[in-house]
């Protein structure tokens, strides 16, 4: 199976987050290909932005782990159609998650998330990892 790795998920995997860390291995025990897309790596980065040189490059070599995917001609199309529907109906999303939703469905690939507002979006695939909560 296909997944795309969001900004959260990338974020939960990099910071150590335990439930991430969790959830993910156990895709990772399948014959799953992973990949995350040029916008979550620019949203990614944009909190490194203003890290020292050695701090980005760490940062680096942890993205470099995962396939990449880009928009394509049928990706753009997707997000024009996407936007306006949600646009025509007043639920406004944000174009990046927009924009990764199109690039996955171009890519029949499922969106693995911490946001719960990619299930909103219509015609996304995606699995939503639920923090880990003790029982008292």
């Amino acid at each position: 199976m296909k997944y795309v790795l969001d900004t959260s998920t990338l974020i939960g995997l990099e910071r150590g987050n335990k439930a991430v860390i969790e959830r993910f291995g156990e895709l990772v025990r399948d014959e799953n290909i992973f990949y995350t897309t040029t916008l979550n790596i620019a949203e990614f980065y944009y909190g490194y932005a203003g890290k020292s040189k050695e701090v980005k490059k760490t940062a680096s070599e942890f993205l470099n782990r995962f396939k990449l995917l880009t928009l394509t001609l049928d990706s753009a199309r997707n997000y024009a159609e996407l936007a306006y529907l949600h646009d025509r109906e007043g639920e406004k999303v944000e174009d990046f998650d927009l924009l990764t939703v199109a690039i996955a469905i171009d890519n029949n690939a499922t969106i693995i998330t911490l946001d719960k507002g990619f299930g909103r979006i219509r015609g996304a695939k995606t699995l939503l990892l639920q923090p880990h909560i003790p029982k008292a």
